[in-house]
């Protein structure tokens, strides 16, 4: 399958009210259409292996399923039209997480080749790594010694969630 994608990586600020505070990636997002259909993966770090509080932790570990229904919410809304629908749903994320979570980045479109669903899967947790390894190192950049956020980036093993989106066929250019 030859697919078309971009990917969000969502991003947690444990105190907005701290002008010197800190973020740091906890998922990512992709969304992407296929030869013949619209595709969409999440993934995120388990919230048992941050430090959070309790309020936190639930978000985080609800994190995956709120990214479904929103992806989902904004495939159906999204339109044929200048703005390429992988575009409107990635602008819907931005403009609905602008709290503790927040999108970070969008990375620009993506072409990629897969040999099997599996290749889904693996693509997801390449974005996701990648992003947490650059979040580790600039955290523990900022906070030398003294970082509040903690995670063994070398374990990189985390549930990748996909599946299927209903997109309508492209009567234009965009996917």
């Amino acid at each position: 399958m030859h697919l078309r994608y971009k990917y969000a990586v969502i991003s947690y600020s444990p105190d907005l009210t701290d002008p010197d505070g800190y973020s740091f990636p906890v998922g990512v997002v992709l969304v992407g259409r296929g030869d013949a259909l619209g595709v969409a993966a999440a993934a995120s770090i388990p919230a048992a292996r941050l430090q959070l509080n309790p309020v936190a932790t639930a978000v985080v570990n609800d994190l995956v399923r709120a990214l479904k229904k929103q992806v989902d919410d904004a495939a159906a809304q999204a339109r044929s039209g200048d703005e390429s629908r992988i575009d409107q749903i990635m602008r819907s994320l931005q403009q609905s997480m602008r709290n503790s979570l927040f999108v970070s980045s969008v990375s620009s479109e993506i072409e990629a080749k897969l040999d099997g669903p599996n290749e889904l899967s693996r693509l997801v947790l390449e974005c996701l790594v990648g992003e947490l390894d650059e979040g580790i190192r600039k955290l523990r950049e900022q906070h030398a010694g003294g970082a509040a956020y903690e995670l063994d980036a070398g374990e990189k093993f985390y549930p990748v969630f996909a599946w299927p989106m209903t997109m309508a066929p492209a009567r234009d250019s965009h996917p």
